[in-house]
């Protein structure tokens, strides 16, 4: 037992708080003892109580809170790391770059260059022929798959997810789903991953960025995917071989904040590629006519999710899926191409 769980000691944590007369200040006293050394536990025991919810926790408390889950952020054990980076997404007060959105309101994307060049992106099977090399031009790529919060913010946009002007040229799926709104998320903590986003959610939130942004944005390929990877030389995506401290053998059982997995960094920078969510491509089934979103062909989405076991990167794994699917395992990110120079 960590930290992170009050095991036998939470329900005596419980019925200390109720003890306490104030109804509301009581557990909020109880929370803001706990929060430097515990502050999930100082949250869960504080829900836990008798008229307490998240609307009424006190500022001195929230302060405490946060405070407390910034302190926990380097744990080296996963399980904890994990835990003070929800209580920072419960709140919104994770400040990192590239996670939360801009002063002007826009989602703050953290671009990675990739290199113009040759890439190896590996074969589907162990059968196959083992070198599979693509040529790119140099574009840009997110550090971090799109989070709860910077989705959110196309959500709520006045001009936003609702506007039939994203939508045009789709096929009729994707515009039945429009009109029954987006999906729901289902970890809902701002700095994780925004899942439960189809094809269409992902390509419709690009249109609307490149709009915002005055820049093309929009979904990688599959080839431009593998080849941010950047890691086809290692088994695993992990800096220095296999590593159960950053892999979701551990049982995490759901999402994680974004970026909290340092030693699976990408050769360009790119975290998660390898957990929380499997991402969204443009490529279709036979990998041809990826600028055609008339119809309804399955798309390439790259493997790797919470639910999934560790991923080996020598083999490039995709499943083809149907654009209207949404899953909680399923998210993206986005690319941006680089314009050249005159």
């Amino acid at each position: 037992m960590g930290w992170w769980d009050a095991g036998v000691w939470r329900e005596t944590l419980v019925i200390l708080t109720e003890l306490l007369e104030e109804p509301i200040s009581g557990p909020n006293r109880v929370a803001r003892w706990l929060a430097p050394a515990s502050p999930q536990v100082a949250l869960g025991v504080l829900l836990r109580s008798k008229n307490s919810t998240l609307a009424n926790v006190e500022v001195t408390t929230r302060t405490a809170l946060i405070a407390g889950a910034r302190s926990l952020t380097n744990e080296r054990n996963p399980y904890g790391r994990a835990s003070a980076y929800r209580i920072l997404g419960i709140f919104d007060a994770d400040a990192r770059r590239g996670v939360g959105l801009r002063a002007d309101g826009l989602p703050d994307i953290f671009w990675c260059e990739v290199p113009a060049g040759e890439f190896v992106v590996g074969p589907y099977y162990a059968y196959d022929n083992p070198r599979q090399i693509v040529t790119l031009p140099k574009f840009l790529i997110a550090k971090y798959p799109i989070t709860y919060k910077q989705f959110q913010s196309f959500i709520d946009a006045p001009d936003g997810y609702m506007n039939r002007v994203w939508w045009d040229g789709f096929h009729a799926d994707g515009l039945v789903q429009q009109q029954g709104g987006p999906g729901k998320q289902s970890f809902k903590f701002w700095n994780h991953p925004r899942e439960n986003v189809s094809w269409y959610d992902a390509v419709v939130f690009c249109r609307w960025l490149s709009v915002k942004l005055r820049q093309g944005v929009r979904l990688p390929t599959e080839d431009e995917w593998y080849a941010a990877c950047g890691i086809y030389e290692r088994e695993y995506p992990y800096l220095s071989g296999f590593d159960p401290t950053e892999t979701d053998d551990l049982n995490i059982n759901q999402t994680c904040a974004v970026g909290i997995f340092p030693n699976s960094v990408s050769l360009y920078g790119l975290m998660d590629t390898n957990k929380n969510v499997s991402e969204w491509t443009l490529t279709e089934s036979d990998n041809s006519n990826i600028n055609d979103f008339s119809n309804n062909s399955a798309r390439a989405l790259s493997r790797g999710s919470w639910y999934e076991r560790d991923i080996q990167t020598r083999f490039r794994f995709a499943d083809f899926v149907n654009p209207t699917v949404r899953s909680n395992m399923f998210g993206f990110r986005v690319t941006m191409d680089v314009q050249p120079s005159i």
